[in-house]
């Protein structure tokens, strides 16, 4: 930069100390010098004396320089290399032919691009490199001249946060954000834009929109929209979860209607199918509804919404606004997504006699996400049976039920009925066996009868011994082929998982049990095929019932990690969080929103019990798409049969997308030809509704929001060409480098007093002066 290019403009001090402490240390300093030669400083001397002394008071001036601490500051008269970025929206809603002359929005917002970038490329003082990008729910550089506007969605704040990196990565000068305005999201979290323009602001960079297309279309009659639902991904149980949408109300002044949450009910529906959205209720101080009444013609109005999830899992929620007389399109009125519900701690309640088998249960407890209460049921010879406080059946209190050695008398009547209330709301059952328990105990003549899915293969009624027909002796625990396939029957470690379960010690004998239905499954059996270990699904509910009593056994043998396992898997399975612990296999899709046509994203692996990813993992893939058809996505029969689908995991992008609906992911993997552990299962959305051009009005007043943020302004057409003449007329129109040289601590003043005292000393020598 040469000294033409630089304008001083101003000196400042920052003195040490303060000016007080600075002023009184430079007199003091100077009284020093003159206190040295009182009489003769300013007589007529040889001039080697004038020097030395001359060079000493030069010496302190430059100390007193340096506590004043003095710096100039100069500011550049061209602006730095700097760069000019324009966004350009190319979002469907673009084509909307509703500029003069029948144009569409897309060319009135090409036609500005090429003015702000000849504005500035034709500035030689001011010299500014315009970049130019094209954005629809991304960020990105343009492929051809002239874009196409086949965007599905507008997300200004995935744009913002795009053209924020690009920002940071070269000194930029300012954003130019060309588009309709109006922010149209299939996603569930969409980067909120206002606060990346704030952003923007803070750094000093303005945002500058331009806004096309008119705020409503000829034509349009009533209508209610859903333009956005907004709600995190991923939400706890139980816990408040904040939902905010915004409906736009077109032709509907003074009119009221009602916006409500719907969350899907999953009960008795199995993988693959979706549940019945049902409305959400207003318990635990929610407001899953509300009523709105616009004021205006044409009209956003945000709602804030909420819900308390009750069950952990992957649901299907949806925001919808009820339908209006006289309103012609309705496909618009809802808007759907996926979110996951995790659990938070797991409470577990264990009824049972004092024995073995639940005293070792507490191995299963040790983790934090679990936490057991142990309900001792005790009786005396000739008494009657202790009944179990009713408060262990309160609603809500427990996840989890491990029913164990009791009787329907311990128990208690009214808690039976309060057991079957809390299993019939979604509470986990697990019974074990006993002596006195099943028909033992008269299960059957109690409300537990439809909820316990075996029952007894003969009685005893004395209730002394197991039944006599018992399994008796040594009983190997051998999971079914079914069995193999379910969580709750995975273990870790190497070879076949068969193997590892015939590796522990065999039960001590077990209950005779049989099928209640056709509909339970048998997950473990004996060598003779008797049953030992049955689940099934019981409404909201799932319940296992294992026959045996003494899986401690698994502990005394060496296989206390086997115990804790299948203990831990069981619980989790009951209270549908298998979902929670690190499972072996991992699929993921992004996004899980998609509007007709588009490509969805679907990443997966496998991981190793540690978390590692697995090398060793040959991948099938396949999809279940709205009409039930499964269609594979990845097929490999061998670990060296496709590269692609081994290894630790891989990624592929889902183009068959032609319909509406739910579409499911199954992944499962094998290694050594050996399935590695549970099917992993996750879905995704593909809206019906084309939410670019369904009403595709502009919103010219949030990007005016949006620019204002950004610490700039909302421009028009008509007036752009002005605008961009005064600003690159400005004597500094965008930014302004400054320089600023410190003389205090500068090496000239340094090298000034070191060679002050140094030539003052060789003077002094020279002449044999002390």
């Amino acid at each position: 930069m040469t000294i033409e290019e630089m304008k001083f403009q101003e000196i400042t001090f920052q003195p040490v100390g303060g000016y007080f402490f600075a002023i009184t240390l430079s007199l003091a300093l100077l009284w020093m010098v003159w206190k040295a030669y009182p009489h003769h400083f300013f007589q007529q001397l040889p001039s080697r004396i004038r020097t030395t002394r001359g060079l000493r008071l030069l010496a302190a001036l430059v100390l007193i320089a340096g506590l004043f601490r003095p710096e100039l500051v100069w500011e550049s008269s061209a602006a730095p290399d700097e760069q000019v970025l324009i966004l350009r929206d190319v979002s469907r809603s673009m084509t909307t032919q509703d500029l003069p002359a029948a144009r569409s929005r897309l060319e009135g917002a090409l036609s500005d691009s090429q003015a702000i970038q000849k504005a500035f490329e034709k500035t030689k003082s001011k010299p500014s490199q315009v970049r130019i990008f094209d954005f629809s729910d991304k960020l990105s550089p343009p492929t051809t001249e002239n874009p196409v506007a086949d965007g599905q969605q507008t997300l200004f704040g995935e744009a913002l946060q795009g053209a924020l990196r690009e920002s940071r990565n070269r000194s930029t000068s300012a954003v130019f954000l060309l588009s309709d305005g109006a922010q149209r999201s299939l996603s569930p979290k969409p980067l909120d834009p206002l606060s990346i323009a704030q952003a923007f602001g803070e750094e000093g960079i303005p945002i500058y929109g331009i806004a096309y297309g008119a705020s409503s279309i000829t034509g349009q009659g009533l209508d209610w929209t859903l333009a956005d639902l907004r709600v995190d991904p991923i939400v706890f149980e139980k816990n408040r979860v904040p939902v905010t949408v915004r409906v736009r109300a077109i032709g509907a002044r003074g009119r009221t209607t009602t916006v409500r949450l719907l969350l899907e009910n999953r009960s008795d529906v199995p993988l693959g199918k979706s549940g019945p959205l049902e409305p959400v209720l207003a318990t635990g101080g929610v407001v899953p509804q509300a009523t709105i009444t616009p004021t205006e013609d044409d009209q956003i109005i945000p709602v804030e919404l909420s819900f308390l999830p009750n069950q952990a899992g992957e649901f299907k929620l949806a925001a919808e606004v009820q339908t209006s007389e006289g309103e012609l399109l309705t496909r618009n009125n809802r808007l759907e997504t996926i979110i996951t519900i995790k659990a938070g701690g797991l409470r577990v309640a264990v009824i049972d006699r004092l024995r073995w088998e639940p005293k070792f249960l507490k191995m299963a407890s040790g983790a934090s996400q679990l936490q057991m209460d142990f309900a001792e049921i005790r009786q005396s010879r000739g008494q009657s049976p202790v009944v179990l406080d009713a408060s262990w059946f309160e609603p809500d209190r427990y996840n989890v039920y491990i029913l164990g050695d009791v009787t329907i008398d311990e128990l208690g009547e009214s808690n039976i009925k309060a057991l079957a209330e809390r299993v019939q709301a979604g509470a986990g059952l697990m019974t074990i066996g006993g002596n006195r328990n099943y028909s033992a105990g008269r299960w059957e003549e109690s409300d537990l009868t439809d909820l316990v899915p075996v029952m007894s293969a003969s009685a005893n009624p004395g209730g002394n011994s197991k039944d006599s027909s018992s399994l008796e002796g040594p009983t190997p625990f051998i999971p079914t082929e079914t069995g193999l396939r379910r969580y709750v029957l995975q273990l870790d470690g190497t070879g076949p998982l068969i193997d590892r379960w015939k590796a522990l010690a065999p039960l001590e004998g077990a209950n005779r049990l049989v099928p209640r239905n056709p509909l339970v499954e048998v997950w473990a059996a004996a060598p003779n095929g008797e049953g030992l270990l049955f689940a099934s699904e019981i409404g909201k509910a799932r319940v296992l019932s294992f026959a045996g009593d003494s899986s401690y056994l698994w502990v005394l043998g060496g296989a206390a990690k086997a115990h804790q396992q299948f203990w831990r898997q069981a619980i989790l399975w009951l209270a549908r969080r298998e979902d929670d612990t690190e499972a072996p296999l991992w699929v993921k899709v992004e996004p899980r929103n998609a509007p007709l046509g588009a490509a969805v994203g679907i990443e997966y692996g496998a991981r190793a019990p540690g978390g590692q990813p697995r090398t060793d993992v040959s991948f099938e893939m396949e999809i279940i798409d709205p009409a039930g058809t499964k269609v594979p996505a990845l097929v490999s029969t061998d670990a060296a049969a496709s590269s692609k689908n081994t290894g630790s995991g891989g990624r592929l992008d889902w183009t068959k997308t032609e319909e509406s609906g739910d579409y499911w992911v199954r992944l499962s993997g094998k290694a050594n030809g050996e399935s590695i552990g549970l099917d992993a299962v996750t879905r995704f959305l593909v809206s019906p509704r084309d939410i670019e051009l369904d009403r595709p009005g502009a919103d010219p007043d949030y990007l005016k929001q949006i620019a204002e943020a950004g610490s700039g302004q909302l421009l028009s057409t008509e007036k752009l060409s002005g605008f961009l003449d005064q600003l690159i007329a400005r004597e500094n129109p965008l930014a302004k480098e400054t320089v600023q040289v410190r003389l205090w601590d500068h090496w000239l003043m340094i090298a000034l007093f070191v060679i002050a005292m140094g030539i003052e000393w060789v003077i002094r020598k020279a002449n044999g002066w002390a």
